[in-house]
């Protein structure tokens, strides 16, 4: 929830989301790992910032402030980022893997890098977050991070009920846990 607001919040634990992403590309043998940032000013985007920078100086990895890259979660921002990337980045110096703000990113980001003529995940692994229902489609198999976003949705109709109803007066706050969705959009580290 933002910062400062007193407020009942049914949040997903972002910090958890990142964290598993992260590790599962370290255990394919990624070092360099990128991250795409999202809409300017969330605050999820914020958590997944922070995490992504905290992760890596915890797992030791490669760090480089040209690996966080601008974008504002929209497919054309995840395009954009891997046009940019390509055209400015020695290949030795670009990274292995990147971590999408989004789903909708993650999906220009594939069709960028199908346009350049690189292999997903030969040549670059990409994970999104959200799990949206175009993910798992047959064709996409991205991998992401599923949010919880129908037992948010449920759960906080539920809390508003209950309060309109004056049955819970107490400030609700929890957070829920994701889940890392593995499909074909990573895989072992290049060479």
């Amino acid at each position: 929830k933002p910062q400062g607001l007193d407020a009942d919040s049914i949040v997903a634990d972002q910090f958890l989301a990142v964290r598993l992403a992260m590790e599962h590309l370290t255990e394919l043998g990624h070092r360099r790992i990128a991250f795409l940032e999202g809409t300017e000013g969330s605050p999820v985007n914020k958590e997944r910032r922070e995490a992504y920078k905290l992760l890596v100086k915890e797992m030791g990895l490669e760090s480089r402030e040209s690996w966080i890259l601008d974008g504002d979660g929209s497919c054309r921002s995840g395009y954009d980022a891997i046009a940019g990337m390509l055209a400015y980045m020695p290949e030795n110096q670009r990274p292995t893997a990147i971590l999408s703000a989004n789903d909708m990113a993650a999906l220009g980001m594939l069709d960028a890098a199908f346009d350049r003529g690189l292999g997903i995940p030969e040549d670059l692994s990409v994970i999104g977050f959200d799990d949206l229902f175009v993910a798992g489609n047959r064709r996409v198999q991205l991998t992401t991070v599923h949010m919880p976003r129908y037992t948010m949705g449920r759960m906080a109709t539920d809390i508003l009920i209950r309060k309109i109803n004056k049955k819970m007066p107490e400030k609700v706050e929890q957070v829920l846990p994701v889940k890392l969705m593995v499909r074909r959009t990573t895989g072992p580290v290049p060479g």
